[in-house]
């Protein structure tokens, strides 16, 4: 596996009296969570809810995320799935979210490998713009090749991960082309 630099976005500013935290997320090339530079260790259950909340990229309902994350059990089951997951979080992982009764998401604040891809993607897609000497950065060639969870095979990654692969391409060939076909 390749050494990874990741492309920074600027921090979500947070309310006054509210304190900032340098959290960030990597979804590209490995899942990994840290704060600051040093690493947070988490259980399976819980990376999966963490890395299952920055996909979706909005707030879930906590028995929609249940039965994606767990759909091989009964609801009941993935329901105590979830609770137990969200209990073993540490302080780092649950500052990396918002949680109430009904919804969870990942927390606004959060800096996130994938959203930095997709916007850099975006911006390379752009048919009238040069793009910039940082777009063109090893890091940034690095952060548009490498696998989104390679080591996880829940469907909920692979249909994510399927529609990143196939987005750009689809983008660059125009309807009913692909880009390889010019």
């Amino acid at each position: 596996m390749t050494t990874r630099i990741p492309y920074r976005t600027v921090p979500v500013p947070r309310a006054l009296g509210e304190t900032t935290r340098d959290i960030e997320l990597s979804l590209v090339g490995a899942f990994q969570l840290s704060e600051g530079a040093i690493p947070v260790v988490l259980p399976g259950g819980s990376q999966r809810l963490i890395a299952f909340l920055a996909l979706k990229g909005r707030p879930m309902a906590r028995a929609a995320a249940a039965v994606a994350l767990w759909p091989e059990v009964s609801d009941q089951q993935a329901y105590a799935s979830l609770r137990s997951a969200i209990w073993r979080l540490d302080q780092v992982t649950r500052d990396a979210m918002q949680v109430d009764v009904l919804e969870l998401e990942l927390a606004p604040g959060v800096s996130l490998d994938l959203r930095d891809s997709r916007a850099l993607a975006h911006r390379l897609l752009i048919v009238d713009a040069l793009p910039s000497d940082a777009d063109m950065t090893t890091a940034a060639i690095e952060a548009l090749s490498s696998e989104l969870l390679p080591d996880c095979y829940d469907d909920w990654v692979v249909i994510e991960a399927g529609g990143l692969a196939s987005a750009p391409s689809a983008r660059a060939g125009g309807a009913g082309g692909d880009a390889d076909d010019r």
